[in-house]
């Protein structure tokens, strides 16, 4: 079960259930790996790209889910990931940007 109080988002994909959360370690993979600042994360996921989303999956994941499993997913499993990471992002203040508070959750 998710802890919502550390930023924690469960997802499910196919039959397995796994956690994402924005973890210090997570954050630095993402500048790292991404070659984003974090300062610049929002900007780029205002309009995400599939790879970018698998990506932080992965990341968020700590791995338990890696991007070579998230590609044989369909489109509408691809949704669902982009809501919980962005569920998990969104408790981060640079994760959206001030004038505009809609996180892209319906």
């Amino acid at each position: 079960m998710a802890n919502r109080v550390r930023g924690e988002v469960r997802l499910a994909i196919g039959d397995r259930e796994v956690v994402l959360v924005a973890t210090l370690g997570a954050l630095a993979d993402i500048e790292d790996r991404m070659g984003v600042h974090l300062a610049d994360l929002g900007s780029r996921l205002a309009q995400p790209r599939v790879k970018d989303l698998m990506l932080l999956t992965e990341i968020l994941s700590d791995g338990a889910v890696t991007v070579d499993a998230l590609r044989a997913l369909d489109p509408v499993e691809m949704l669902a990931i982009g809501n919980a990471v962005t569920g998990a992002l969104a408790a981060l203040s640079w994760a959206g940007d001030d004038e505009d508070t809609d996180q892209g959750n319906a």
